[in-house]
């Protein structure tokens, strides 16, 4: 079965610079802590991805 998360939360990065942390931020080998809620899950029959 495939499923879509909807999350919130937050994640506390060391950098330099903003444009640097916006790089960081979902690099979890340079996250300090993160916390992450589960807001829903809902059951889709495909992943969509748009770019």
């Amino acid at each position: 079965m495939k499923y879509k998360v909807f999350y919130s939360g937050f994640v506390y990065v060391e950098a330099d610079t903003a444009e640097e942390t916006e790089e960081k931020t979902f690099d979890e080998v340079e996250e300090i802590y993160s916390e992450k809620q589960i807001d829903s899950v809902i059951e889709v029959d495909e992943f969509v991805v748009e770019l």
